[in-house]
């Protein structure tokens, strides 16, 4: 018959999915390869796979990161983690220029006034909800970016499963201005001054990997939680705290590359991935980038195309963090 057909044939959907089963179970079990990234079409039932392990490893402890809140319906076994409150959200947006972006700041408060006093609330009610589903659930649902930029990532999970590519969550970026630069500069704590000497004998248009030995970054965590500290009393008696520079303090907690730009500087964290074991199942991911990110610690899987009966398609750039 293959003579006679000018187009192969693809094998039925049914066929596809059990691939794909198969190859997240054998992926799971491999201990070789810390990372497998398992390239599969959309609609061959991702998803529907890694919804059904629950009940096929129910001693693990399993993290499924999505990439939009909307994406928890399709991981009913999974308990989701609460999303930061409204009120939060507003306040972080408020005072973004102002350096505040800890909730180590709600932690240390002391309210004295009445807006205060509400916001410790909101926070320490979303903590405690967050923390007792860590505690009383294995299998945890929740977003790419509550793992890449917030605490999840101190958790331990036997196995994370990334929905949709990482790569746009991984690479996020921060600009700070030379003005900025400029302040920190002026600040006056010898560690501000050492970094920010560093940074300004960058290169325009060259990018270079900041990684400052522990005894430094040290020095910088202590100087960012006495920023804080004075941040919490001032919030609490309902003044206004103001010191942009932390967020560039911030960025170089961990190894770092930086372009300096004529007017800014672009500064991209590297993430540091805890041990676990990982799989990223993605219709779109791109296997060159995956592999000289993870190098030999990745191994790569495709799931054949089925024959579909209608067309799917997915527009990956609209999903946001």
């Amino acid at each position: 018959y293959g003579k006679y057909c000018s187009k192969p044939i693809k094998r039925s959907l049914s066929e596809a999915r059990e691939d794909l089963r198969k190859t997240i179970h054998d992926s799971i079990s491999n201990s070789e390869h810390q990372f497998t990234l398992i390239k599969s079409d959309v609609g061959t039932g991702k998803s529907f796979v890694a919804n059904s392990l629950p009940a096929e490893y129910p001693n693990r402890k399993i993290l499924v990161l999505v990439k939009r809140i909307e994406n928890y319906e399709n991981y009913p076994n999974f308990k989701p983690l609460p999303s930061l409150p409204e009120e939060l959200k507003m306040y972080f947006k408020l005072h973004r220029k102002s350096g505040m972006n800890s909730y180590q700041i709600f932690e240390k408060m002391e309210p004295k006034t009445i807006e205060a006093t509400k916001l410790k609330s909101i926070y320490l009610n979303y903590k405690e909800t967050e923390e007792k589903i860590l505690k009383e659930n294995q299998f945890i649902v929740a977003t790419h970016s509550k793992f890449m930029q917030g605490s999840l990532k101190f958790e331990k999970f036997d196995l994370i499963i990334f929905d949709e590519c990482l790569l746009d969550g991984l690479m996020k970026s921060t600009i700070f201005s030379a003005r900025e630069l400029a302040e920190l500069k002026n600040y006056s704590n010898a560690i501000s001054q050492e970094l920010t000497i560093r940074i300004d004998q960058m290169n325009t248009d060259t990018p270079v990997i900041v990684d400052l030995d522990e005894n430094f970054r040290k020095k910088i965590t202590s100087l960012i939680n006495s920023e804080i500290e004075t941040a919490a009393n001032l919030i609490s008696a309902g003044k206004i705290y103001r010191n942009p520079t932390l967020k560039i303090l911030k960025l170089f907690l961990s190894k770092c590359s930086v372009l300096k730009r004529e007017s800014d500087y672009l500064a991209v964290p590297h993430f540091e991935f805890p041990r676990s074991k990982y799989l990223i199942l993605s219709a779109t991911a791109s296997e060159p980038i995956y592999t000289k990110l993870f190098k030999s610690d990745l191994i790569v899987k495709t799931i054949e195309p089925a024959d579909l009966k209608a067309k799917v398609i997915q527009f990956s750039e609209k999903n946001p963090l």
